[in-house]
């Protein structure tokens, strides 16, 4: 519960609005207001790991989770992911 509000705090500060998570695949909606600098360096992730990372045409980011079935490996992956954009 804890990492779960933690994670929300982190991505709340660079812009991102919500996290949808499965044994698939997860998906981040960002903000429309997206700061000019995080979303550079969320298209440079995309563009370095195609077959990770898409975005598709509304906006939401969705990242191809296949081999993490364990949430809290999930939540790991994301918490990384933001670190990396912040």
């Amino acid at each position: 519960l804890f990492s779960n509000a933690e994670l929300l705090l982190l991505s709340k500060a660079v812009g991102i609005n919500k996290i949808l998570s499965n044994k698939e695949r997860t998906t981040i909606q960002f903000d429309p207001k997206l700061d000019d600098h995080v979303l550079n360096k969320i298209l440079d992730i995309i563009r370095t790991n195609t077959q990770l990372y898409k975005m598709d045409p509304s906006g939401k980011l969705e990242i191809n989770m296949l081999d993490v079935k364990n949430s809290n490996q999930r939540r790991l992956f994301v918490r990384n992911f933001v670190n990396e954009i912040s």
